[in-house]
């Protein structure tokens, strides 16, 4: 027969086993979820990197559209000429 400490022994690798088959199992779930949070947020990266782009480019169009006119002798003529007047009536107010 079994006697008490053979049985406790027994008992006592069930449970673990049983523990470890849970943790195991629960293990499994987490690094499921992990898998489909890292899906998620590479998408979401994705995303926001054609987002930058789209944004990006007509602002460099606008810069370049801004340098060219800036580089154009009579354009920056009346540019200077209207930055006069505007101090002028600064000026004239105070």
């Amino acid at each position: 027969m079994i006697d008490v400490t053979q049985f406790i022994l027994i008992s006592v690798v069930v449970s673990l086993t049983v523990v470890l088959i849970v943790i195991g199992i629960q293990t499994v779930a987490i690094l499921k979820e992990f898998r489909t949070t890292v899906s998620k947020i590479n998408k979401i990266l994705d995303d926001t990197g054609s987002i930058t782009e789209s944004v990006a480019k007509p602002i460099s169009v606008a810069s370049g559209f801004l340098v060219g006119l800036k580089s154009r002798p009579l354009l920056h003529g009346v540019l200077n000429v209207l930055k006069r007047q505007s101090k002028k009536e600064k000026t004239e107010e105070e």
